[in-house]
């Protein structure tokens, strides 16, 4: 039952991976289950709240009172009501399901049964993925019949591409950590690695690519990296015979040539900082409330001035501070020193099983924050759910290890 509980919060916290209509409001039906679930948990008197007293509790309960703080700010900025504001910056209660997370996902096994769950979730948007691109759209999404074209084919589009990551960094990390090479764990993950390569969202493939690689040569998995090199060699100049393009080589070399020369997508990415950094400036001390402006009509009802301060997206850590400010700076600090002081802590656990959770959630951490220079992770609802796990993990089975 916990397992359907937490797996419907994120397929409601990532719109249904758009198998519904836009209509339908589901990510206010995520937070309803959120709410919900911690209504029960309240009323349950041998609750244990343990797990929730440390630097990423605070970080989340720090974060949902600045939004609260900053609708206030819109409305002096902006002229509109609080109840507006908060109301608009409603996806940000997602920072709830940390708390959640940390008292329903306490046990390691659970943990690990949410993982593996997960996988199969992304398994399977990478065949619906398929079904959309060769047989027929099936997705309720702008993109669905693709996005431009890159790499010689167009862009296909699969929904839940944060779970795709986040699956295939765990997979990859279990691959690991087998004392023997398990061809079937990875076959696993070079089939996920294939739904981040189809996708061809540059930011997740490198960055995805960057963690296994990291970890393989941490853990000095030689034979993997090589053996795992190969396939993917293979795989790409197999592809590449019907695209024209090695897809690898072609995200690392057009990534390098629309940021050194301001073309592609990163043209769109330097004029919106261009744009709003006159604003930045301007709120730097106190942020611009931007994340608590209700658009109820859309974009074209802010106009361009309040069209750039809400927009929120493509640039991760900018957009962060454009709507936070030193604030924000602050809670940034606050969240890197709660990675690095776990992760300098994880050699000091004394459960082997604990130790590799927090491992995983030290690999897949990096990867969110490192994803944060253009994805906004800690601002959409689908990468607040997947960074409230990776906290949880590193809160609940810190807790455990300290305990036991």
């Amino acid at each position: 039952m916990i397992y359907f509980f937490v797996l419907a919060i994120f397929a409601l916290g990532n719109d249904v991976f758009n198998l519904v209509p836009d209509s339908i409001p589901s990510s206010d039906l995520g937070l309803v289950l959120i709410f919900g679930g911690l209504g029960v948990i309240l009323l349950n008197r041998n609750a244990n709240f343990r797990n929730c007293l440390n630097i990423f509790g605070f970080f989340s309960l720090a974060y949902l009172l600045l939004i609260a703080a900053h609708a206030s700010i819109a409305s002096f900025f902006y002229q509109q009501s609080i109840i507006d504001g908060l109301i608009a910056a409603r996806k940000q209660y997602y920072y709830l399901s940390f708390f959640l997370f940390a008292i329903l996902l306490s046990d390691r096994d659970r943990v690990r049964t949410t993982l593996d769950a997960l996988s199969l979730v992304a398994l399977a948007l990478f065949f619906l993925g398929m079904v959309n691109y060769f047989v027929h759209p099936i997705f309720y999404h702008k993109w669905a019949e693709g996005q431009g074209t890159r790499g010689g084919i167009t862009r296909g589009y699969i929904p839940g591409m944060q779970v795709i990551v986040l699956a295939c960094i765990w997979q990859a990390y279990k691959l690991v950590k087998h004392t023997r090479i398990s061809y079937t764990q990875l076959l696993y993950v070079m089939t996920l690695l294939g739904a981040v390569l189809f996708r061809q969202t540059r930011g997740h493939l490198l960055v995805v690519l960057g963690v296994i690689g990291l970890m393989l040569l941490i853990n000095k998995r030689w034979s993997i990296l090589l053996l795992g090199s190969l396939v993917l060699f293979l795989g790409t100049i197999a592809l590449s015979i019907y695209t024209q393009e090695n897809l690898i080589v072609s995200a690392v070399t057009s990534t390098y040539l629309d940021i050194s020369e301001g073309e592609g997508t990163w043209a769109g990415r330097l004029r919106q900082i261009q744009s709003s950094s006159e604003q930045l400036a301007e709120t730097f001390w106190t942020g611009s409330g931007g994340i608590t402006i209700r658009a109820a009509g859309g974009w074209e009802e802010l106009g361009t001035t309040l069209g750039l301060i809400r927009r929120n997206i493509d640039l991760g850590y900018f957009v962060w501070l454009k709507f936070f400010g030193l604030p924000g700076l602050i809670l940034l600090l606050v969240l890197f020193a709660g990675y690095a002081n776990h992760v300098l802590n994880i050699r000091r656990v004394v459960v082997a099983e604990d130790r590799e959770l927090l491992g995983f959630a030290g690999y897949y951490l990096l990867a969110i924050l490192v994803s944060m220079i253009t994805l906004p992770y800690l601002t959409d609802p689908g990468g607040i759910l997947l960074t409230c796990l990776a906290m949880a993990i590193f809160a609940s089975r810190s807790r455990q290890t300290a305990l036991s």
